[in-house]
């Protein structure tokens, strides 16, 4: 049955009143909870002297947790017939702790054995055996065997002390003391405490630091001492009815990151921050926060003022094991989490956007495509080099680099195959010569100016718009079994910063990019590689949005609370995993918030409780086993599409199509979409310059041109492009052993 809500007291060992009887105390300390630690036993006897022997034997077989201590306490008295002993055992099997007390009294008087056996299975525990003979023999005896913990038997029964220090100073205290502390969140104290008398500036005891120990008594001795709060005084009151200073008090949790810097408080909460996931600028609170939502962990201060990080899931081995007799009757609730609470479906949405500056190399190729004795038989006008560089000009496309020309041959006489003279003499072919006079001299200035051929390289620029899509869709299918789909839905941007984007396709003079390298892409062309800080940005933020996602889901799942009062007791803290073994309820669950409440009289004496809660994580399916899956940010999709086969990358002008020669009337009409050079013979079909009889119809003359043809740029890699990357994520929800009967 549960312990009835009885006041505190203290149990005084003591002896009978006789100044001529003999007062033995025996106590055997464990000075730590290991097993293995050192023993010390002091024997005590009090009174007036009179024959009497004690004798003490303690023998410790080692130092490993299967050691076996004993000890005999003997004493013989002046009663012949009078024999007392103590045997106290303790023997460990798989850290089960056995202690075994035995008293006997062999005497005259009939009453007077008294036998006792304790055993006790719990290696934290403390016991007190108390025993008395009352018989006519004047001899009282009292067996303390105490471990240097605390005995949760004995919890309702200590007498409490409370010691508060202000700025080292302790405070005489009364009235109620209320200490609430809960993972996640700063720990607050309220208490009063009576001012030395005389004026009294609240300003003095703002920010002053304070903390609060409680010590639990067994008669005079202290059995354990507990810190319960460590902090300062927030917001010091008054209270002129009672002239006491009524105080709350804050721990330095949320003081202690305000003076942090970032990396620091990075370093100590952990967890995973991303500007695209947490907008806005956040204070150093709240930016500790954020990162705590992506841990399925709490961060608080200990009792101490110390750090900590509570984990959310139990530990494989209780911390400590509550029964029925340990909470007081009535003050067992649960309060089981409602389907509103729960979250077993989020689907996650990465919108990413970026502009792929492209960069395409194009050459352009053209040469005379006859022999140059072909082309002195029958001449027409070549171009000059300003006819070429003009072409190149008025392009939509960029000169990569200087205009590669090939010149005409120098001056010079060409004796051509099958041309003879009159004599049979071949025939010379004069070349670069200009008439002087009665003379010829080479013209190398006219020639300078022409061209037989010549090679561009042209490049182009371009921005193509790309948004690739990447859907997390979280489940946790041991809850989806149980209640249902529980959906929701959030939707994030990120734009990837490339300033240099709106003037990429400017290009006055071509330069290669500063500061950042081209890259080969998969269909031949090249990209400015200026995003790999986005793509950090972006795998930073997939992270973040997924370990954030976890913890909403599991949160979710946490909403089934254990709640009772219990005696004030020092081995309890937050963050431990508590078993609890009660009539109608088996549960085990972390301890998530701790409300100590305490009452001291002006006398000192009073009561100490504590109100715990406990949260359980459940999922209330039976068979469903699902693995956890990574979480990963995948690497981004190749979106560039395959070479097009018809997209033109080199185009060469050897050949009749690109040399289009007019004022013959074989010659076809001019056509705009000609590409290469386009020119006249220097005389028509009837030998001469141009045609006068108006019986034979005019050949076209074109107008002498160099047209060098650029390609278009495939729509594929111009129009707005879009990908897709979707993953499933399974999420296992843990389920605390939680069992309800009737």
């Amino acid at each position: 049955m549960p312990l009835h809500s009885a006041p505190f007291h203290g149990v005084p060992l003591h002896g009978s009143g006789d100044s001529n009887d003999v007062f033995l105390s025996t106590r055997i300390q464990q000075r730590g909870l290991e097993p293995g630690a050192s023993l010390s036993t002091l024997i005590e006897q009090n009174g007036t002297p009179i024959p009497a022997g004690a004798e003490t034997v303690i023998q410790q077989r080692g130092t490993e947790p299967v050691a076996s201590l004993s000890t005999l306490i003997y004493q013989i008295s002046h009663e012949p017939n009078t024999g007392i002993y103590t045997l106290i055992e303790q023997d460990i099997a798989g850290f089960q702790l056995t202690l075994r007390s035995v008293i006997q009294q062999r005497g005259l008087e009939p009453n007077a054995g008294p036998y006792t056996l304790i055993e006790q299975r719990q290696p934290s525990a403390q016991i007190f055996t108390v025993i008395q003979q009352r018989s006519v023999e004047p001899l009282a005896i009292e067996t303390l065997v105490e471990q240097n913990s605390f005995d949760p038997g004995r919890l309702f029964t200590h007498s409490w002390a409370v010691r508060v220090l202000v700025d080292g100073s302790e405070r005489k205290v009364s009235g109620r003391i209320r200490i609430d502390r809960e993972t996640g969140a700063a720990a607050t104290a309220h208490l009063s405490v009576r001012p030395v008398s005389g004026a009294i500036d609240l300003a003095d005891w703002k920010g002053k630091s304070i903390t609060v120990d409680v010590d639990a008594y067994t008669g005079t001795e202290v059995v354990w001492r507990s810190r319960r709060f460590t902090g300062v005084i927030d917001v010091p009151g008054f209270d002129p009815r009672s002239k006491r200073l009524e105080l709350e008090c804050l721990d330095r949790r949320n003081m202690r990151l305000l003076h942090m810097p970032r990396e620091l408080i990075a370093a100590e909460v952990g967890g995973l921050w991303s500007a695209h996931i947490f907008t806005g600028d956040p204070g150093k609170i709240e930016y500790a926060e954020q990162r705590l939502s992506t841990r399925t962990a709490d961060y608080q201060l200990n009792r101490h003022g110390v750090p900590e990080i509570t984990q959310w899931e139990i530990a494989g081995t209780p911390d400590v094991v509550l029964g029925a007799s340990d909470y007081y009757d009535g003050s067992l609730r649960f309060e089981p989490g409602g389907r509103q609470d729960v979250l077993n479906h989020l689907v996650l949405n990465f919108d990413f956007r970026r502009a792929i500056l492209w960069e395409r190399e194009y050459s352009f190729n053209w040469a005379l495509p006859v022999s140059w004795c072909t082309y002195l038989q029958d001449t027409f006008t070549l171009p000059t080099r300003a006819e070429v560089e003009s072409a190149c000009a008025g392009t939509d496309w960029t000169l990569a680099a200087d205009i590669h020309f090939t010149d005409v041959p120098p001056p010079q006489v060409f004796y051509c195959p099958g041309e003879h003279g009159p004599s049979g003499a071949p025939a010379p072919r004069f070349w670069g010569y200009q008439q002087t006079g009665y003379g010829y001299s080479p013209d190398l200035v006219s020639l300078a100016a022409l061209c037989q051929g010549f090679q561009a390289t042209f490049r182009k620029r371009w921005a193509q718009t790309e948004t690739t899509t990447y859907t997390f869709n979280m489940l946790a299918p041991q809850s989806i079994a149980a209640m249902g789909v529980i959906a929701d839905e959030q939707s994030f941007f990120i734009e990837a910063d490339q300033p240099g984007a709106e003037d990429w396709e400017k290009i006055a003079a071509y330069e290669p990019p500063d500061g950042v390298s081209l890259v080969s892409m998969s269909n031949g062309d090249q990209a400015l590689d200026d995003i790999s800080d986005a793509l950090d940005d972006l795998h930073v933020a997939m992270l973040t949005g997924l370990a954030q996602g976890l913890a909403t889901i599991r949160a979710s799942h946490r909403h089934n609370f254990t709640e009772m009062d219990v005696p004030m007791r020092p081995d309890l803290d937050l963050g431990d995993t508590v078993r609890l073994e009660a009539d109608g309820l088996t549960c085990e669950g972390v301890a998530v918030q701790m409300t100590d409440d305490i009452v001291v009289s002006e006398s000192g004496a009073g009561r100490a409780r504590t109100t715990l809660r406990l949260a359980h994580s459940a999922h209330h399916s039976v068979g469903v086993i699902v693995e956890d899956t990574t979480l990963e940010a995948p690497d981004p999709p190749d979106t560039v599409p395959p070479a097009d086969p018809a997209a033109v990358r080199l185009l060469s002008a050897n050949g009749f199509a690109y040399l289009h020669l007019g004022n013959r009337l074989s010659s076809p009409p001019f056509d705009e979409a000609w590409a290469g050079f386009v020119s006249n013979y220097d005389v028509n079909d009837d030998d001469e310059p141009f045609s006068t009889d108006p019986s034979k119809p005019q050949a076209e003359v074109y107008t002498v041109q160099m047209r060098v043809p650029t390609p278009a740029i495939e729509a594929a890699l111009r129009d707005e492009a879009t990908a897709s990357v979707e993953r499933r994520v399974p999420i296992t929800i843990p389920d605390d052993t939680l069992e309800l009967t009737a």
